[in-house]
């Protein structure tokens, strides 16, 4: 099944695995430093990157974080 998305993993879903989710998928955009999950927080929603940057911070103690971690995405 050919799909528009261009997140590999969205593309590679079987097409019954697809059809149950697409009615939950929404676009929207990411601003600089939106948090994605926290921990000890539950994960209300999950999100596909299509294109961007996004980074893994780490928070060493109060006040201070490192960046630990960069995924670019480009398509």
């Amino acid at each position: 099944m050919e799909t528009s998305f261009k997140n590999e993993l969205l593309r590679r879903l079987s097409a019954p695995d697809l059809t149950l989710l697409q009615p939950h998928l929404e676009g929207r955009h990411l601003g600089l430093t939106t948090h994605l999950e926290q921990a000890s927080v539950p994960i209300d929603t999950v999100d596909f990157f299509e294109s961007g940057l996004g980074s893994m911070v780490a928070k060493l103690r109060a006040e201070v974080e490192a960046e630990v971690g960069l995924i670019a995405l480009t398509v």
